[in-house]
This record gives structure tokens, sequence and C-alpha cells, in this order.
């Protein structure tokens, strides 16, 4: 009697095998092409947050040279340091957002930390200004970023800190 109960489910367990490796077989090349969609999606958008940021960078490094007068490297917060620094963060900001990879949340809450950082540093400077009768072009700040940049293939990532 035994018998007769497995021999009655094989049949049905060679079917269920059968159905699921046909499946499994039909559905492989589904699969892989999503796990290649997916790879060269995020290279695309590792490519064009990469050039945005690179872009970026240069737009800080333009507008920092064009307000560093003595080219000491140093630009105070009266010749516009504060501005420069904060529109660079935005600019950033804006990058991570379009472009979003996996890092970039990460990145986002960092650089919008920094960016307010900034900007409560200047709040201080010029709530001091105000208190003083005359404003004293003291204050500079050195270049606040490090870049670096690394290249992968024909990519180029920047990451300034």
């Amino acid at each position: 009697m035994n018998k007769k109960k497995v021999s009655s489910h094989h049949p049905k367990l060679i079917g269920i095998s059968i159905i699921t490796a046909i499946l499994t077989i039909l559905s492989l090349p589904l699969l892989i092409s999503l796990y290649i969609n997916n790879a060269a999606e995020l290279k695309q958008k590792q490519a064009s947050q990469a050039h945005c940021l690179n872009a970026a960078y240069t737009n800080y490094d333009t507008a920092w040279k064009a307000a560093d007068k003595d080219g000491d490297g140093k630009v105070s917060y009266k010749d516009g340091a504060s501005d420069i620094i904060t529109s660079y963060f935005d600019s950033v900001l804006t990058c991570y957002r379009t472009h979003k990879t996996p890092e970039s949340n990460a990145l986002i809450a960092d650089y919008t930390k920094r960016r307010q950082e900034e900007t409560d540093k200047y709040t201080t400077w010029l709530a001091s200004v105000q208190n003083q009768e005359t404003i004293q072009p003291q204050n500079e700040n050195n270049r606040s970023m490090t870049c670096i940049s690394n290249s992968a293939g024909s990519s180029t990532y920047t990451h300034c800190q």
C-alpha cells in the first residue's frame, strides 16, 4: 500500500520539476538582461554625476580665483567667500539629487550639513561685523575644499571635501 502512494506522487514531482526547470530557463535571460541594464544605467548615472560635479567645481574654482584679488588663495567674507562656497554646495547638491546613485543620499546629507555650517559661520561673522564701527577685511578663508579626481575607464570622478 505504501508503494502505491509513493509511486502515485512520483509523476507529479517529475512534472513539477520539469515545469520549474522550464520556467527557470525561460526567465534566466530576462534576469540577466535586467541585471545588465541596471549596471549600465548606474554607470551612466555615475558618469553624468561626475560630469556635473566637475562643472560645479570648475565654476567654484573660477569664482574663487576671480574673488582672490591678490592671488594668495584667500578670499574674505567681505569679498564674497561665503556666497562662492554656498553656491558650490548648492551645485553639488543639485548634482547628487539629479543624478542619484546608491551613495547620493549620504552625500546629500553631508553637503547639506557642510552648507549649513558655512552659513552659520558667515552669519556669525556678519553679526560681529555689524557690531563694529568699520568693516575689517579679516576673517579670510583659505580654500575650504580639497578635491580628488579619480578615473575609471573613460570617466573621471571628482570628490571635494
